[in-house]
């Protein structure tokens, strides 16, 4: 009788180590989060709030701030997609991205080319991210119109006034900036022989 009482105390003791075990490793492997999101140009170091426009043919970077509810490292992937006004969707497994979330709340980013033969307009872009295996998708956030694919400027020149002239002369230089998705030029400057000069701009020309 005694021994059929330690064993079934020894039963209990397994199955409460068990149950803990279950407990702790599901603990310990919480799934991040995304928590913001935000699309900037290739070159730009921070996420944007508003629209962004990309041309066709060029790469665009995706923004995740997620949360790592975990007390140490862990390794994901960054997925995205774009879906048009049509409801088509297009994915860049090309670009997709390993990272290593930190624990707490971190802004990551990766890049996504826009095909060629995109049509123009708005696109929703979907941000996912993804085990290590790419078989289970930790969590997914949609983005509605962040993104428009639009025709690319054009720039033309008007000869430097005057045309020649002492280094202490004032010379003035125009350029005629085109965009018919009427966008405004977020970057306004001439280098002269390396030096850097703000130019004006005058949207009534």
């Amino acid at each position: 009788m005694r021994n059929n009482v330690i064993w079934n105390v020894f039963l209990i003791l397994i199955v409460l180590a068990a149950i803990m075990s279950c407990v702790t490793s599901s603990a310990s492997a919480a799934d991040p989060s995304i928590v913001d999101t935000g699309i900037s140009q290739q070159y730009v170091s921070v996420p944007l709030i508003d629209p962004v426009y990309v041309d066709k043919n060029r790469e665009f970077r995706v923004w995740y701030s997620i949360t790592n509810p975990n007390s140490s490292n862990m390794d994901v992937i960054l997925g995205a997609s774009i879906e048009d006004s049509t409801g088509g969707f297009t994915d860049d497994p090309a670009k997709d991205k390993t990272v290593t979330l930190t624990p707490g709340t971190t802004w990551y980013s990766r890049y996504f080319k826009m095909p060629a033969d995109a049509i123009y307009g708005s696109y929703d872009v979907w941000f996912g991210i993804w085990d290590e295996s790419m078989e289970n998708q930790l969590d997914v956030v949609e983005n509605t119109g962040c993104l428009i694919v639009a025709n690319t400027p054009t720039l033309s020149y008007v000869p430097v006034a005057p045309s020649s002239g002492t280094p202490s002369d004032t010379y003035t230089y125009k350029a005629i900036y085109k965009d018919l998705n009427n966008r405004d030029p977020w970057n306004k400057k001439i280098y002269v022989d390396g030096t850097e000069h703000a130019m004006e701009y005058d949207r009534t020309l």
